[in-house]
């Protein structure tokens, strides 16, 4: 009769453990699936707006492979191994330490028959030993353990979940480029994404050769959402204010005698870079003049070089 109510006993501690470790992977997928959802949007959120470096990509990509792992190991991997019977699980004193938080009032009883059932000492007798057990175990078969793990507990970390997947939808259906255009960035986390910017600039100069010495007049205007009303131009590392003429925006750089780079700022954003170009003054160097006289001068043909001044 012992080892009948000691089986069914013994099967509803393992029908406990395993109920135990069925939530336990049912609760990881959940948060699992509940954190990589708010650690994407987060990333995502700052990616969008900053526009990281590359080393911080890296850094942030980094993270998230390592994050991900644990997370994956600590709430999916550990309790399916659990489950299936791999690695140190609960033993049936962690289940009568676990069952006494539910029911206080079987701790007692509960620890006696697990000791009673383990304790080879032969100082009672076998038939006094089974008695005891069979009589805690009768007094215990009231009690489901089982039942002291309820899944109905998960419904707060579901609705959790829920919220945030119809919130993770919206923002996806209405701004898809909000997720697509960050995830694009990080996975290409070794290029640098210039952010754009609410205007263009566009440059009036058609030409931006001069010869040396001469000035130039820069001209530039804006077009977009967003138009700054004042625009600086970067000459060779210094800015300068450049005039606001109904939109136009003009800078002079007189006497210039050395080709320089420019560009031009908002100091938010900045435009590409234009060369300016100086050519030398030209010059004649040297010459030569063949002379023809006419033929009644009798004159022979002559050729001269760098006489002077050539007059016409």
């Amino acid at each position: 009769m012992m080892d009948k109510n000691y089986k069914q006993f013994v099967d509803k501690l393992n029908a406990y453990i395993r109920k135990f470790y069925l939530y336990q992977l049912i609760r990881g997928l959940v948060l699992f699936l509940l954190l990589i959802l708010v650690y994407y949007s987060f990333i995502s959120i700052l990616e969008y707006f900053s526009y990281f470096d590359p080393k911080i990509k890296l850094s942030i990509v980094v993270t998230t492979f390592i994050l991900t792992a644990f997370i994956f190991v600590y709430f999916l991997l550990r309790p399916v191994v659990k489950l299936i019977g791999i690695g140190k699980r609960l033993t049936y004193y962690d289940v009568s330490s676990l069952l006494s938080k539910k029911y206080p009032e079987i701790k007692d009883r509960l620890i006696n028959i697990i000791e009673l059932a383990n304790n080879s000492d032969e100082l009672y007798s076998i038939d006094l030993k089974n008695a005891s057990i069979d009589q805690k175990i009768d007094e215990l078969k009231l009690f489901s353990f089982s039942d002291a793990i309820r899944f109905k507990d998960l419904k707060v970390i579901f609705g959790i979940l829920l919220g945030v997947i119809i919130i993770f939808s919206s923002f996806f259906v209405s701004s898809p480029d909000f997720f697509t255009e960050s995830s694009v960035r990080l996975i290409h986390f070794q290029q640098k994404f210039k952010k754009p910017t609410p205007f263009a600039f566009v440059l009036e100069n058609s030409d931006l050769q001069l010869v040396t010495g001469e000035s130039i007049e820069l001209a530039v205007h804006c077009i977009g959402k967003e138009i700054p009303n004042l625009l600086y131009v970067n000459i060779s590392g210094n800015s300068f204010l450049m005039k606001n003429d109904e939109g136009k925006f003009k800078y002079t750089i007189e006497n210039v005698n050395s080709s320089l780079s420019v560009y031009f700022t908002d100091k938010k954003f900045v435009s590409e870079i234009y060369k300016i170009t100086v050519l030398n003054k030209p010059f004649i160097s040297s010459f030569s003049v063949n002379i023809q006289p006419p033929s009644y001068t009798n004159l022979s043909t002559e050729k001269v070089d760098n006489i002077g001044v050539l007059i016409f």
